[in-house]
């Protein structure tokens, strides 16, 4: 044991320690601290629950019920993921309950903070929540890159990379109205409508819950905090969820007397369907029985938040006031840390993240709060705690806030739809991913996206038996078969992000495998005395980015100029922060078969044979094919008659699928035509939407002929449509002469089609032109594409009524394919 245990020392005498890790996103940040206010606020929202279809469990002062009616949606968990389902359903005319175990009081420690451009694509359109994160968020100055240095402030910079140098993905500016027009002229050849946003889950989830209580039909009394799920059964007919309180003092351990016996009671819930949105360590997961494929720990990490107004004020001055980044990747003889800069702006506020190494090392023994106190500022460039101090360089002013110890995972739901078909995972519960890139509330809140609107058809047709009722078990299914495929691609995508990871802290003689070798090698001794080895050999790697790094030697100067050409060369050689392809381009369905017959397709993205399976094809963003996201056309919304500002409003061609694409979300109030306003909000559900699009090269005629054969289609549509489901026209004209001729032949001839959701766009530049090729498409409430048309090179001003009433037939197919109706 002593010879193993001299190996290793010696090999971390060339080179050791741990690697570097980034952003966290495992664990739920509080937000029910707000919830006392939030009661006052809406407790005329909630005096109207009895009037509202389902229960109420919201465990208000007043409120001693110990079971409810049944509710059509039981949301197990609170964060992001389940607060954007509750708000989904509930645009949908769906009634929920969301229950969470966090209570008033709980942490607001930091978790994800990176919002990707599909992730601000759906806050879009969850009451303006996307406005209020770009301009929220810091300035884009302050986080665009990533640094290698041996401390954040000062020290000696090792490399860096700058994500938005060419401009991709957006980035705007924080702080400011810097939204609009103009802007969407200098981006009108993006992907996206939106931009990436640097916005931390602790200040996310307050905004999502604000809105899904507005949104709600019974307000707060839609949520319960505080209460836990403690058992689920499921049935053919629905979920029977057996619900406590959290936050008795019998939780922590305390004995229970009558009173605590009463607070604690258990009440039953009865719902139709219940969707486990509890996190990465999610307990509803574990009681349906779903198994986990995958690694279940990678590493173990420390997290350690922190303030400090005066690292945040050095950061921001310091390198000639180019000091500021998302990420700081430390290497010092002190501490070897990931650091994320939440905000630089005011009190500061950091994450450092500082690998340990259990069984040998405990969070709680190895990390109080002094000792973390030394780590953040040994990482900011100030003296540890201890050490030789001054005013100057201490940052005597760091405030730590909460330590958090989790391990990272690689792991996917062996099922995403458990419990004969009445229970669902998502977001952590059913995918752990490791946090390099930002994938896991990103892909989290995209699950919610597709399945609150399965579960709006499924309960809006209970009951109906009839042959042209969807079929809720086939429509539920395609949550697992479109979701898992995604879930697998950016576990496998996460894991080679760290492994990008590593790179660094490997070039730099810190091959993380050193570490292991010495954990392992420690484990037969005393604890004592494996602790002390451990220590040692840490310490001994970390002295590798002490002289040996930095002065003027041979080893130091090839380790310094390899980090920094692999910053300068990029390519995959360090950490990306944007995946534009991952985050728009993936493909459900059909389509992925489609569209892996092109060469452009990708499917595998990294290990194939880690047992995960198979993941979703990719596309470029943009790409109009079956099963991908409608490619983003910037578009002028035609205003209708009532209206003389023709063509005034830029919209993206993402828009004229939502219901808020004119309540006040995009462009403020001058956007409010009463007339499509009052249509577009009139009938909650879920709305298919048709666009057909015009050609400039075409004869009036044709387009008359063309919008009398569209009307015939949305007929067929509403006809196969069932209960719940809406059909919207969506007509996208070439030129604004055109558009007010598709004006006249609905609102002068009489012929615009009733009861239905109705919009004229105006494709001015060309945008949906070179986007869709001129082809008619058929869209999903997510967004994604049931059918395509053909494009304007494939057809002729003759087609006549055959070619188009055999798209009819087409369209109508694929509305009932994506409901379930075979």
């Amino acid at each position: 044991m002593s010879r193993a245990i001299s190996r290793a020392l010696r090999a971390l005498a060339a080179a050791a320690s741990p690697p570097p890790r980034v952003l966290a996103t495992q664990d739920v940040v509080a937000v029910a601290s707000r919830l006392r206010r939030r009661r006052r606020c809406h407790r005329t929202v909630a005096g109207s629950a009895s009037r509202s279809r389902g229960l109420s469990t919201a465990r208000d002062d007043d409120d001693d019920e110990t079971s409810a009616a049944p509710v059509p949606v039981l949301i197990v968990g609170g964060g992001p993921v389940g607060l954007t389902l509750s708000y989904l359903l509930s645009r949908a005319g769906v009634d929920s309950t969301l229950i969470e175990r966090r209570a008033d009081g709980a942490t607001t420690h930091p978790q994800a903070h990176f919002v990707n451009n599909r992730t601000m694509e759906i806050f879009r359109h969850v009451s303006g929540l996307e406005r209020v994160v770009t301009r929220s968020q810091p300035p884009l100055k302050h986080w665009r890159k990533f640094l290698y240095k041996t401390q954040m402030v000062g020290g000696v910079e090792l490399g860096r990379v700058d994500h938005f140098a060419g401009g991709g993905g957006g980035g705007r500016e924080g702080e400011g109205e810097g939204e609009g027009e103009e802007e969407e002229e200098e981006n009108r050849d993006a992907a996206s409508p939106t931009s990436v946003a640097h916005f931390g889950q602790h200040r996310l989830e307050p905004e999502l819950l604000d809105r899904a209580i507005a949104a709600h039909p019974r307000g707060i009394r839609g949520f319960a905090h505080g209460t836990e799920c403690v058992g689920a059964t499921c049935d053919d007919d629905g979920v029977t969820a057996t619900v406590r309180d959290a936050t008795s003092p019998r939780m922590a351990g305390a004995k229970k007397n009558d009173d605590e016996k009463n607070a604690q009671r258990e009440r039953t819930l009865r719902a139709s369907y219940l969707v486990a949105a509890d996190g990465a360590s999610s307990r509803t997961r574990e009681r349906l029985g779903v198994g986990l494929r995958g690694t279940p720990e990678m590493q173990h990490l420390v997290n350690v938040h922190f303030r400090s107004r005066k690292l945040a004020r050095a950061l921001r001055e310091d390198d000639g006031g180019d000091g500021a980044a998302m990420l700081y990747f430390v290497f010092n003889p002190s501490v070897v840390a990931v650091v994320v800069a939440h905000d630089v702006r005011g009190d500061g506020e950091f994450v450092a993240q500082v690998p340990y190494f259990p069984p040998t090392q405990s969070a709680e023994e190895d990390f109080g709060m002094e000792a973390c106190v030394g780590l953040a500022r040994a990482a900011a460039g100030g003296a540890a705690a201890g050490e030789n101090e001054n005013e100057n360089d201490s940052f005597d002013d760091v405030d730590v806030r909460s330590v958090r110890a989790w391990t990272m995972s690689a792991e996917v739901a062996d099922e995403f739809v458990a419990g004969r078909g009445r229970a669902f995972l998502c977001g952590d519960a059913a995918h752990r991913f490791p946090p390099a890139g930002g994938f896991g509330m990103n892909t989290g809140i995209q699950d919610a996206h597709n399945l609150a609107w399965k579960l709006a058809v499924a309960v809006a047709s209970a009951g109906d038996g009839g042959s042209g009722a969807p079929s809720a078990r086939n429509l539920l299914r395609s949550y697992h078969a479109e979701r898992r495929p995604v879930a697998v691609g950016n576990t496998r995508l996460s894991v080679s992000n760290f492994r990008q990871v590593l790179k660094i802290p490997t070039a730099l003689g810190l091959p993380p495998d050193a570490a292991a070798a010495l954990t392992e090698a420690t484990a037969a001794l005393p604890s004592f005395a494996a602790k002390a080895a451990l220590n040692a050999g840490l310490a001994l790697g970390r002295a590798q980015c002490g002289d040996l790094l930095l002065t003027d030697n041979a080893i130091g100067n090839a380790r310094r100029a390899t980090v920094k050409r692999m910053c300068e060369e990029g390519g995959g050689k360090t950490l990306r922060l944007q995946f534009p392809t991952e985050d728009l381009g993936f493909v459900y369905g059909p389509g992925s078969e489609h569209a892996a017959t092109g060469d452009w397709a990708r499917r595998d993205r990294g290990q194939s044979d880690d047992g995960l399976g198979t993941a979703a094809t990719l596309v470029p963003p943009g790409t109009l094919v079956v099963g991908g996201r409608l490619p983003h056309a910037w578009l002028s919304l035609h205003l209708g008659p009532n209206d003389d500002r023709k063509s005034a409003k830029h919209i993206s061609s993402l828009d004229l699928l939502e219901l808020s694409v004119l309540d006040g979300a995009i462009g403020g109030d001058d956007a409010h035509a009463a007339w499509a306003t009052q249509e577009l909000r009139s009938t909650p559900g879920v709305v298919f939407t048709l666009i057909k699009t015009l050609r400039d090269d075409e004869e009036p005629r044709s387009h008359s002929m063309r919008l009398t054969l569209a009307n015939d289609t949305i007929q067929r549509l509403r006809d196969a449509a069932p209960a719940g489901v809406s059909i919207r026209l969506a007509i996208v004209a070439p030129t604004a002469s055109i558009a007010r001729g598709v004006e006249r032949y609905y609102y002068e001839g009489g012929k615009r089609p009733s009861d239905d959701r109705f919009v004229i766009a105006v494709d001015e530049k060309g945008a949906w032109t070179r986007a869709a090729g001129g082809a008619d498409a058929f869209v999903r409430p997510d967004g994604h594409v049931a059918w395509i048309g053909a494009r304007a090179d494939e057809r002729s001003d003759d087609d006549g009524d055959e070619g188009v009433d055999a798209g009819s037939v087409e369209v109508v197919a694929a509305l009932r394919r994506e409901l379930g109706m075979y």
